[in-house]
């Protein structure tokens, strides 16, 4: 088995990190986040996977809740890769709101794959990601008397508005 090594230090186990890094972090909804997942030596050089490497991923809500997003469970390294794409959907509804937050990371345990390694790093990265609304709040109005269309009826006036030049009044 295959594992990196450093020649000139036999004694010392050797490290990977694995970091998440936010290529696509702020969305409006209905549009997924993209992350990439990376495995590299302490000196940044990418570190091929001899078997699949699987980490769980972690979502700490802040605005955000899960029904705001398809929550994916864990994301693989290939064998062969040094790194994985993980896209994650957000969910597009009718329902006016704010700017919605969350922070994904990945778990440092129960990693499925990492005895590949000597030594493994999970960096402790919260990535915040940003959902932004894209529905908007429309108001209708109705008229006072329905023949007249010329005269809207404006929540807190009891007369009706008269309209002049496209203009309530």
């Amino acid at each position: 088995e295959v594992k990196p090594y450093v020649p000139n230090e036999p004694d010392t186990k050797d490290n990977v990190n694995v970091d998440i890094i936010g290529v696509k972090t702020e969305v409006y909804e209905g549009v997924s986040f993209e992350y990439k997942v990376t495995l590299t030596d302490d000196y940044g050089r990418p570190v091929i996977a001899t078997k699949d490497i699987t980490f769980e991923v972690v979502y700490k809500y802040k605005t955000a809740s899960g029904d705001d997003i398809v929550e994916v469970k864990s994301i693989t390294v290939k064998a062969g890769s040094s790194e994985a794409t993980l896209k994650i959907a957000t969910n597009e509804d009718d329902i006016v709101e704010g700017v919605e937050t969350l922070d994904i990371t990945l778990n440092k345990n129960n990693v499925v794959g990492a005895d590949q390694f000597e030594h493994l790093t999970v960096r402790d990265r919260d990535i915040e990601s940003t959902i932004i609304d894209n529905d908007e709040h429309i108001v209708t109005v109705d008229p006072v008397d329905p023949t007249d269309p010329n005269t809207p009826n404006i929540p807190g006036n009891f007369d009706g508005n008269k309209v002049e030049n496209g203009d309530a009044k």
